[in-house]
């Protein structure tokens, strides 16, 4: 299934969630998913656009920093 901006602004609105919850949901999980492929020893890059994708980008290498996987993040423009 592909959707489009549109759609995902009505499924966003229609989750009865803030778009910062959502964010740490998604953050969170996506973070999970990076640290089961990790091994400990990398260094996790996280390039960082604008709007709520590079939020989400902030969010997931916070999580990771938290379970202790080396990360660089960087705002792009």
């Amino acid at each position: 299934m592909i959707i489009d901006s549109t759609g995902m602004k009505k499924i966003e609105a229609d989750s009865g969630l803030s778009v910062r919850a959502l964010m740490e949901k998604a953050g969170t999980k996506a973070a999970e998913a990076v640290r089961k492929e990790c091994d400990g020893h990398e260094t996790i890059l996280i390039l960082c656009g604008k709007g709520n994708n590079g939020g989400d980008g902030f969010v997931i290498a916070r999580h990771l920093r938290d379970m202790h996987v080396c990360v660089c993040a960087v705002d792009g423009p």
